[in-house]
């Protein structure tokens, strides 16, 4: 990867890794439940999983040629 991609990349990874870290505390430290009886821990644990899926579609985004400036689609 170069510099330039990197700086891309980069606030979809730290994206990722923050919902996957809250998501991973919100699975060891709270009551999810199930769909049927919810329990106080569901909701920010979809929070985290929904912040970790959007992180990962932004840094693949990035990643493909066609993004960013600079570069013309054919």
């Amino acid at each position: 990867m170069t510099g330039h991609i990197l700086w891309r990349v980069a606030p979809g990874a730290v994206l990722t890794a923050m919902g996957a870290a809250a998501a991973a505390y919100v699975a060891l430290h709270y009551r999810i439940g199930s769909i049927s009886s919810i329990g106080p821990g569901m909701f920010p644990f979809g929070l985290g999983l929904l912040l970790a899926g959007f992180g990962a579609l932004m840094s693949l985004e990035a990643m493909r040629p066609t993004a960013g400036p600079g570069i013309e689609k054919p």
